[in-house]
């Protein structure tokens, strides 16, 4: 089973010296806001820091987010010979298997994945196929315990936060503006549902808590810390 931790950018500047020893890959960017995708010096600190492995993490992207993210990669490539994104923006998947077709391998990411994971196994398995996909990703355990044991499903697994919902409005700021101070650098926000359901706001997305699954599909486990700050890593 591989290890990982997911960091954002503002919070890979706040691990210390010998944080990432016990992984064996490192997420680097956002799945929910384009404010938080990675950059190349991002992947060469992370490197400097002891990443054995790196995934670049994308979330659903305008078109000026897409080019600015193609320029990364290709400025990634110049030292990585080849490298993972996680993808939720079906435009980046087509310009991956068009232009970077073997050296940046796609997974699906949480927010587009939640509604693949529920198709029939026979499309996914060509889908995958088409465009080179590694892995699925997901942090619905129910869903993904309940995979036949014969699914051609290959599962990356996200805890201890389940996604519910996100917004292309700034929960810190109100505000729906390109420009970003990353406010949301290392704090996780707790929040209290209708009903008494504790939620946590993560950047500009909505989670509630779950446990890793222990499904036999399940390659990989990626853990994102709850806050850096708070822990002192």
């Amino acid at each position: 089973m591989e290890l990982a931790v997911s960091l954002t950018p503002p919070e890979a500047l706040l691990i210390k010296p010998g944080f990432l020893r016990c992984y064996g890959r490192v997420y680097i960017g956002s799945s929910f806001c384009q404010n938080l995708l990675p950059a190349a010096d991002d992947v060469r600190r992370l490197r400097a820091a002891g990443a054995r492995a790196l995934t670049l993490a994308t979330p659903l992207l305008t078109g000026a987010a897409l080019k600015k993210f193609i320029k990364t990669l290709e400025r990634v490539l110049e030292t990585e010979k080849e490298v993972e994104v996680s993808v939720n923006d079906l435009g980046l998947l087509a310009a991956l298997r068009r232009r970077f077709r073997g050296r940046a391998v796609p997974l699906l990411g949480r927010p587009v994945s939640h509604d693949f994971l529920r198709m029939s196994p026979e499309f996914l398995k060509k889908f995958f196929r088409e465009y080179g996909i590694k892995l699925l990703e997901s942090d619905e355990a129910g869903m993904v315990g309940n995979l036949p044991a014969s699914s051609p499903l290959k599962i990356s697994f996200h805890y201890p936060l389940e996604y519910l919902a996100m917004s292309r409005l700034c929960a810190h700021t109100g505000e729906l503006s390109a420009a970003c101070g990353r406010g949301c650098a290392g704090v996780q926000a707790g929040l209290t549902r209708p009903g008494g359901e504790s939620l946590v706001l993560r950047a500009n997305a909505y989670f509630r808590g779950n446990a890793p699954c222990p499904h036999k599909a399940v390659e990989r486990l990626v853990f994102t810390p709850r806050c850096l700050k708070a822990r002192g890593c």
